[in-house]
C-alpha cells in the first residue's frame, strides 16, 4: 500500500515536471509577435529626432552677422575729411598772399619791376645795415670804429588811389671810438665832435675825452625817422611822391623800395614790406 502511494507520488511528480518543460520549451514567434515590438525600444531610445538637434543648433544664418556686422563703409569718411579743395586757398590774396622777397642791399633803379603798390603794408626789414652804422659812427676817420652796435627797426606804409603815407623808425644803441688824431678832433675835440653830430643827425650823441687811450668816446642813441605823405604819381616802378623819387617792386606778397639817389653808385636804405 505505502509503496503503491509512492509510486504514484513519483508519477504526480513526474508529469509535472514534464508539464513546465513543455512550457518552457514553447517556440518563439517567428515574426517577432508583439512580444518583440514591447521589447524592442528601439524607437523609444533611439532619440534620433528629439536628440538630432542639428537644425536647431546650427544657427548658422542666425550667427552669421557678417553683413550688419560689416560696417566698413562706414568709419571710411574719406571724402567727408579731405577738404583739400575747400582749404587749398592759393588763388585767395588774403589768405595766401605769397612770398616775402629778402632784403637786398644791391637792389637799383633796373631792379624797380614796378607792380600793384595800392593797399596796406607791413615793414619787414632793411638793408644794409652798415648805413645805419655809418649814421651812428659819423666820422670820415679812418680809425673811428663802432664798439657796440644795436638796432631794431618798425614801420608802416599806406597807398590809396591817390595818397602816399610811410613811415620808418630805426632805433639805435652804440658806441662809438674816435681817435683824438681824426683831422676833426682838430678843431674842438670831443666837444665839436658831439656838437657837429647833434646838428645833423637824427641820432644823440654824447662824447667824453679819454686821454690816457688817446680817443674821444661817444655813446650814440636815439630813433633814425624817415617819413612821406603827400599825393604822388607811379610809372613802370617810379614812385613819385611830391618830387621824391623811389624805385619800387611790388611781386609776390612783398614790396620792395629805396629812395633813388642822385649818384646812381650810392647805397641808400632798401626797405622790404609785405602785404
Amino acid at each position: 500500500m505505502n509503496f503503491d502511494l509512492k509510486i504514484c507520488a513519483l508519477v504526480a511528480v513526474l508529469a509535472l515536471s514534464s508539464a513546465c518543460i513543455e512550457i518552457n520549451n514553447v517556440t518563439p514567434p517567428a515574426d517577432g509577435g508583439d512580444s518583440q515590438v514591447e521589447d524592442d525600444a528601439g524607437d523609444l531610445n533611439d532619440g534620433g529626432a528629439e536628440d538630432d538637434a542639428g537644425d536647431l543648433t546650427d544657427a548658422g544664418d542666425e550667427h552669421d552677422t557678417d553683413s550688419p556686422q560689416d560696417v566698413g563703409d562706414t568709419p571710411d569718411t574719406g571724402i567727408e575729411e579731405d577738404t583739400g579743395i575747400e582749404e587749398d586757398t592759393g588763388d585767395d590774396p588774403d589768405t595766401d598772399p605769397g612770398t616775402v622777397p629778402a632784403c637786398d642791399e644791391t637792389f637799383t633803379q633796373e631792379d624797380a619791376c614796378g607792380g600793384d603798390i595800392v593797399g596796406n603794408w607791413t615793414f619787414e626789414s632793411l638793408c644794409p645795415q652798415e648805413t645805419i652804422e655809418a649814421l651812428a659812427l659819423y666820422s670820415n676817420c679812418e680809425d673811428a670804429e663802432l664798439v657796440e652796435f644795436e638796432m631794431s627797426a618798425r614801420g608802416s606804409m599806406e597807398v590809396s588811389a591817390s595818397n602816399f603815407s610811410r613811415a620808418v623808425e630805426v632805433d639805435v644803441d652804440a658806441v662809438a671810438h674816435i681817435p683824438l688824431s681824426c683831422p676833426s678832433m682838430l678843431f674842438g675835440g670831443c666837444q665839436g665832435h658831439e656838437n657837429m653830430v647833434n646838428s645833423f643827425s637824427d641820432l644823440e650823441t654824447t662824447c667824453v675825452t679819454n686821454e690816457a687811450a688817446g680817443r674821444c668816446e661817444c655813446d650814440v642813441t636815439g630813433t633814425y625817422v624817415r617819413e612821406a605823405n603827400g599825393g604822388y604819381t607811379y610809372n613802370d616802378g617810379e614812385l613819385n611822391v611830391d618830387g621824391v623819387i623811389y624805385d619800387v617792386c611790388a611781386e609776390g606778397g612783398g614790396l620792395t623800395m629805396r629812395l633813388r639817389p642822385d649818384d646812381p653808385g650810392a647805397r641808400f636804405l632798401v626797405e622790404v614790406y609785405s602785404r
